[in-house]
């Protein structure tokens, strides 16, 4: 039968392994992102009005914009 020191150790060596296990696997986190790089100017977008869009929502056909 085991002793709880024996016990105790055996917790702590499996709680240290599991540790650094876990922080070995973690992905490395990027720098910096440039969201400038990232970004793009649209323009001539047309947004639908809230009542167009709950007016299509409730047809079952197709929906011409």
């Amino acid at each position: 039968m085991f002793s709880f020191t024996k016990f105790l150790k055996l917790g702590a060596i499996a709680l240290l392994a599991l540790s650094w296990c876990a922080q070995a696997a973690r992905p490395p986190a990027p720098q910096r992102i440039d969201i400038k790089q990232l970004s793009k100017k649209v323009e001539d977008v047309v947004v639908p009005l809230p009542n167009e869009v709950f007016g299509a929502l409730n047809k079952l056909g197709s929906v011409n914009w």
